[in-house]
């Protein structure tokens, strides 16, 4: 079944508007909407089938005659011929900045830790230079049942003792590096922990670095070491919006983009978009 639904997405006081209808209608409204399902979001009086708006703002939402009242010569109308009306949606937390933001080499392997090291050593033959070698994902879960302590360090050391290695956790929240990648972060012993407890440089039991490094203990380093590919991070933007407009997301939380928000930020202070981006 096919459903037609309409967001409204100029609604900062929608809760309140269904009272609007005691407001006097002596200024007519640039759009009136009629013979609607509209789901109001007052528990007291949930449903109604006109809404008159002016401006960005809503003047009245009720029945189908109060709104008429509000229809004046330079008034725009639509009939929605029934159709499911709502307030546009506030998404809590998303990230609409980090789509595309990311490259890395080819997958890799979840089947074994085995599986999983010998595809970091084939690839790493393969890239010339000494750059990073930078790869997804390891799966936080697996590793943890391995080893509660999570994964070391010396299992990429033995792979790739002499370029820096970064792998991404499946959670996208952690990730594994060896001696070199934390020797080109500038992170040693005496490195302290950008939030002790959540955003950290995990040691193992004899208290050296393992190289499992979690939350913003990586991120602060993201824009310095992987700088992205402006245009498809502006491509990811305009997509991620998009579709998060096209789904009746009018305003988002947005949660973070890792140590990338000049780049993403000078782009969207600088674009227009659908959705408000807060």
């Amino acid at each position: 079944m096919k459903i037609k639904l309409i967001v409204l997405v100029s609604l900062p006081l929608w809760a309140l508007a269904i009272q609007s209808c005691k407001l006097k209608a002596d200024d007519s409204a640039d759009l009136v909407l009629s013979n609607a399902r509209i789901y109001t979001v007052n528990a007291k009086d949930p449903w109604a089938e006109s809404v008159a708006i002016k401006g960005d703002r809503i003047v009245y939402v009720g029945d189908a005659e109060g709104g008429e009242a509000f229809v004046g010569d330079a008034t725009k109308r639509a009939d929605l011929g029934g159709r499911f009306v709502m307030p546009g949606i506030i998404d809590g937390h998303t990230h609409p900045g980090m789509m595309n933001m990311e490259s890395y080499g080819p997958s890799l392997p979840q089947s074994s830790h085995e599986d999983l090291l010998a595809a970091v050593k084939a690839y790493s033959d393969t890239v010339p230079g000494d750059g990073w070698i930078k790869l997804c994902c390891w799966s936080n879960f697996d590793y943890l049942k391995r080893d509660k302590n999570g994964p070391h360090k010396r299992d990429l050391d033995a792979l790739v003792p002499d370029r820096p290695v970064w792998i991404t956790s499946l959670t996208w929240h952690s990730y594994w590096l060896n001696s070199k990648g934390l020797e080109i972060l500038g992170v040693d012993a005496d490195t302290p922990d950008p939030s002790p407890g959540v955003a950290t440089y995990v040691r193992d039991k004899n208290g050296e670095l393992s190289g499992w490094v979690k939350e913003g203990a990586g991120w602060q380093f993201m824009a310095e070491h992987f700088p992205p590919d402006i245009k498809n991070l502006r491509e990811g933007i305009d997509r991620s919006l998009s579709a998060l407009s096209t789904y009746g997301v009018t305003t988002v939380y947005d949660g973070g983009n890792w140590d990338y928000e000049d780049e993403v930020y000078s782009y969207r202070l600088n674009s227009t978009h659908s959705v408000n981006s807060l």
